[in-house]
């Protein structure tokens, strides 16, 4: 019996060691993560920084604070005013444009079909659905990201907003 309570205290150690070292590499990788598997909104700030969150009122009250503090910094007079959309990562492929405050309720011939974006610079950001009619989880960047591989970026537990993307909106 003492046998049996030493090997379960070791493998509860274990077990908590390897969350203690789990936290501590999600901390250092500068990736904020909630403690869900339900999270179906991402925003991406302007430093790349990653926040998840499983209502679309606190996701989208993040992005009004990031494009509200945008609208407020000295951006060139020089840049571009669109976003582009590419069908392979690494902005290879076919590719589009979408100024800065137009929508696509669906994105056509190119539904599930975006692996890499660039948000304009001088832009308020944008953010993608997986659904059309801006429906479904949705993916936000803040103005002058860029996500070189969707494939990076988690849509739901096993699954990549790679291929995902069915509307568009650009602020």
């Amino acid at each position: 019996m003492k046998m049996l309570k030493k090997v379960a205290t070791g493998v509860g150690l274990s077990v908590l060691a390897l969350t203690l070292m789990t936290s501590a590499a999600l901390a250092q990788s500068n990736v904020e993560v909630q403690q869900t598997a339900q999270a179906k909104h991402t925003v991406v700030d302007s430093a790349g920084k990653v926040f998840t969150y499983v209502n679309k009122s606190d996701a989208d009250r993040h992005i009004q604070a990031i494009i509200t503090k945008q609208k407020d910094e000295v951006k060139p007079l020089e840049g571009n005013y669109h976003a582009t959309f590419w069908e392979h990562a690494g902005y290879s492929g076919g590719a589009f444009d979408v100024r800065n405050g137009y929508q696509w309720h669906f994105v056509g011939s190119w539904n599930d079909k975006i692996s890499s974006i660039k948000a304009s610079y001088l832009g308020n950001g944008l953010q993608v659905f997986e659904h059309s009619d801006f429906n479904g989880a949705s993916l936000y960047l803040a103005a002058g990201s860029t996500a070189h591989n969707l494939s990076s970026y988690s849509l739901r537990t096993g699954v990549s907003w790679n291929d995902q993307i069915s509307s568009i909106k650009v602020y």
